[in-house]
Formats: C-alpha cells, structure tokens, sequence
C-alpha cells in the first residue's frame, strides 16, 4: 500500500507519540548517515523519524541504514547553490512536506 504524507505521520504518531520529519536530498547523504548513526544510541528515536528523501541517491542510503519510516518524495532539486533560486524552491518544497499533516490536525 502507498501511504500519503499525513497518513504516515498519523501512524508514526499514533505509535511514538512524536514525529519528526527529515527531508533531505543525495547531497545531504552523508550527513544523514552520521545522524542515524548518532540517533541510533538513542533508544526508540529511529522509530519517531520519518525520512522524506527526494530522490534515488537520498532513498537508497536511508534504506541501506535500516531506517523503519521512509516516504519518498521525488523533488527534482538540482544545484542547490545557497541563493540560488533552485536553493529557496527546495526549502519552499521541504515547508511544504513539513506544513502538509499539521494540515490534516495530525
């Protein structure tokens, strides 16, 4: 089954009582790696994180590291340069993805 976004914030929700929600595309991969790495110590925290990657390289890293919530997005984001427009369309995307359960009163 393909959940949408608020479903699976709702589910994650319902069963940690917190979400967090990372969007991230292939650029930000390694730093990704670090931090599942890092939040792994943490007991159940893995298990509140919802990992939005936006494109192949972001989905299959997160899948690689065993991550329990994946729900890609694709999001062609390019060069995303600091100040460059490509950069603040992105961001607006990731507001988006962020904004779209606190919609839904999840």
């Amino acid at each position: 089954k393909r959940w949408a976004l608020p479903e699976v914030v709702s589910d994650i929700r319902r069963r940690h009582g917190f979400v967090f929600v990372m969007v991230f595309n292939g650029f930000y991969v390694p730093l990704v790696r670090s931090w599942i790495c890092a939040a792994g110590h943490i007991p159940d925290l893995l298990h509140q994180v919802l990992f939005v990657p936006t494109d192949k390289v972001g989905e299959e890293a997160v899948r690689d590291s065993g991550a329990p919530n994946i729900l890609p997005l694709s999001y062609a984001s390019g060069n995303l340069a600091y100040g460059q427009r490509a950069f603040f369309d992105f961001e607006l995307f990731r507001s988006r993805v962020v904004m779209k359960p606190l919609q839904h009163d999840v």
